[in-house]
């Protein structure tokens, strides 16, 4: 995803600025991607991820969720959620 951002971003400059914007977007962003501070948000992220994803799973087995439909599922999150 970040590299289809990336790439997105860069063409839109380069085509606007010539290469050499292109260039200086292209280590920009190698800049940013090698960054601590975005290693650590996407360590973050991950980590988030994961929980969510485990809370998900057990919430679902106390639930029975696996004899569930995925539309059954979608429409009990919605109104849980208050959505239509």
């Amino acid at each position: 995803m970040g590299t289809l951002f990336g790439f997105l971003v860069g063409y839109i400059v380069g085509a606007r600025a010539g290469s050499e914007g292109f260039d200086g977007v292209v280590q920009a962003l190698r800049r940013i991607r090698e960054s601590d501070e975005f290693r650590g948000f996407v360590q973050v992220v991950r980590s988030h991820a994961r929980d969510t994803a485990s809370t998900l799973a057990a919430r679902l087995a106390e639930e029975g969720g696996a004899r569930r439909t995925a539309e059954e599922l979608v429409a009990r999150a919605r109104s849980r959620a208050g959505g239509s």
